[in-house]
């Protein structure tokens, strides 16, 4: 196995757990305290989103992470002769290549978008200085909805390509 080759694993793998478990974190954990946490639960998220780099931080990760994932496929379809793809290994891989993809589109639709547009009604409300309006409210309301169920969907098809990724060389 030469260099590059160990280099695009170590990305595809350490990305990828860390890609994942962030995922996994703020589907499981941060989300859910969140939204029971009423107002100072948007307060955080309006922190988290406003101030740190979480909204560029998980799709470069999963972006990264895709990227290494179709370079090792390619290296691997091109010494196989193009054989590859039909073995288990190639499919459980191109399984897992396919949700780990999809998860990202997902999660750039209905995870990324819906948290800067929480992000804008955060800092409109905090700028009047009073609570959401009800428009605000419900706006909110059906952002969170659409981040809480984008959430499951996406970590659901991370988890699916984490697997297909753990077991394909052993099949």
């Amino acid at each position: 196995m030469n260099a590059f080759v160990i280099l695009l694993r170590l990305i595809h793998i350490v990305l990828g757990v860390l890609w994942v478990g962030g995922a996994a974190m703020l589907t499981w954990f941060i989300l859910p305290t969140v939204g029971i946490s009423g107002p100072g639960g948007s307060q955080f998220m309006q922190v988290l989103i406003g101030r740190t780099k979480l909204l560029r931080y998980m799709p470069s990760l999963g972006g990264l992470t895709v990227l290494a994932g179709f370079a090792l496929f390619w290296r691997d379809m091109s010494v196989s002769g193009e054989s590859f793809a039909q073995s288990r290994a190639g499919m459980a891989f191109s399984i897992g290549g396919l949700a780990a993809l999809i998860g990202l589109i997902v999660g750039g639709i209905m995870m990324a978008r819906p948290a800067k547009a929480l992000g804008a009604i955060g800092a409109a409300v905090a700028q009047s200085g009073g609570s959401p309006s009800p428009d605000q409210a419900q706006r909110i309301a059906a952002l969170q909805a659409r981040m809480k169920t984008g959430s499951i969907v996406t970590v659901t098809l991370l988890l699916i390509a984490t697997v297909a990724m753990a077991v394909a060389r052993y099949l």
